[in-house]
């Protein structure tokens, strides 16, 4: 086991059998690297030259100045993968706070960093609801110290019928670099109905990995809403198991990267059952000498008929030097389905500029225009319009030019 962490587990008394387990799984496995073909355009092994140990002290953050959407919601905060109960509102019925992730039948882990989540998690948000929440659930995630990681997990179990509306945010202070490790387990009973935000904006020195694992029975719903806008290496592996009949996903995701960031989406989605849907749109917005990744794939089983599943991806390269890798697949072994899947790579298209130009707005003002226009499209997918409006405003701050910075904020699309 790596010394530095053996010190840390020692120190903390954390030698449950399970955790040191986790560990040994994460130095046998190691950090994922591009030799292996679901990682062959992110390459992790930057971590290895930062140290990013759990905080060992709790730091005070005042959340007034982080610029948090304003929401009737529920707010729990977490600051550098610790609850901060005198900041948060009072827990609501179902929801819990432990001190480590919730325990698996069978340790198996698809990479190290999956393993390193189980075996550094000290603050792990259980939700269990057998009545549908009265208000969202916003969970805020805050990287305040300088190379600490903030491993978290959050467990969401919804009984029959329950619905529940849910936001993960991951914002960083000013010049905080950081590595956010996070998992997000889901297990959607019977009619059950789950909207899932998950909007990272953390600083783009950062380092962020979130892997999501979702069960959805029978006419249960998921929506997920994924918003990257930050950190330096961002990747997010969604795995979507459709085991009940008549069960409906939507994925809609939104990336935008400048600079040298890199940020990978990979979702797969498992029709196991007749009669599901599954629904996936995804747009990147890319430049500087940024790269991007999607790669989803839908697998349709023997007995899945009926099936339909959709995908698309989209996107704007708003730089020679920027690069997106695409890769929508469908994998079907079943014969009475409805299934498609498409990408698309392109610019601004000159004539669109021009018409805008010849109705007076200047070649700065209609770039801003039509790039803002793409990308929010996929924020209108959202119901919840302070959350929208929230991320519209996160957008803005980040597209070249500012010529119409307000009157976009404004604007309805």
């Amino acid at each position: 086991m790596n010394q530095q962490y053996q010190q840390y587990f020692e120190k903390h008394g954390l030698q449950d059998a399970w955790r040191i387990s986790a560990m040994q799984a994460f130095t046998e496995l190691g950090i994922p690297n591009t030799r292996q073909e679901d990682w062959r355009y992110t390459d992790f092994r930057g971590l290895k030259r930062n140290v990013f140990p759990v905080a060992m002290r709790k730091k005070k953050v005042d959340v007034a100045t982080l610029n948090l959407p304003a929401s009737l919601a529920t707010r729990l905060i977490f600051v550098d993968g610790s609850f901060s109960e005198e900041q948060s509102d009072a827990l609501p019925d179902g929801v819990c706070i432990l001190p480590s992730a919730p325990q698996k039948d069978a340790m198996e882990f698809d990479d190290g960093l999956a393993a390193l989540n189980m075996a550094l998690c000290t603050c792990a948000i259980e939700v269990s609801l057998h009545a549908s929440l009265a208000r969202p659930l916003h969970l805020v995630f805050i990287s305040a110290t300088e190379n600490v990681g903030n491993y978290t997990a959050v467990q969401l179990n919804l009984a029959e019928g329950v619905q529940a509306d849910v936001l993960e945010l991951h914002v960083g202070q000013p010049n905080t670099r950081s590595f956010v490790n996070h998992r997000t387990d889901v297990m959607l009973a019977e009619k059950a109905r789950l909207q899932l935000s998950s909007l990272q904006f953390l600083q783009t020195q950062s380092f962020y990995r979130h892997d999501m694992r979702v069960i959805q029975h029978a006419k249960s719903r998921f929506t997920s809403h994924a918003v990257g806008l930050g950190a330096a290496m961002a990747r997010t592996d969604m795995h979507i198991e459709l085991v009940g009949e008549h069960a409906h996903c939507t994925l809609n995701g939104l990336y935008v990267t400048q600079a040298r960031q890199h940020m990978d989406y990979h979702t797969t989605v498992h029709h196991r059952v007749p009669h599901c849907e599954s629904h996936e749109y995804y747009k990147g917005v890319l430049m500087g000498r940024s790269q991007a990744v999607f790669n989803g794939k839908v697998i349709v089983y023997p007995h899945a008929q009926k099936t339909e599943a959709h995908q698309q991806n989209k996107n704007l390269l708003l730089s020679r030097d920027a690069e997106i890798d695409t890769k929508p697949e469908l994998e079907i072994y079943a014969d009475d389905v409805k299934c498609s899947h498409g990408a698309t790579v392109g610019q601004i298209d000159p004539n669109q500029l021009f018409y805008l130009n010849s109705r007076g707005l200047n070649a700065e003002q209609a770039h801003q225009l039509l790039t803002f226009a793409f990308a929010a499209e996929l924020l209108t997918h959202m119901d919840d319009i302070i959350l929208q409006q929230y991320a519209r405003q996160q957008l803005l701050a980040i597209l070249p030019g500012d010529a119409l910075s307000a009157e976009l904020q404004d604007m309805s699309l």
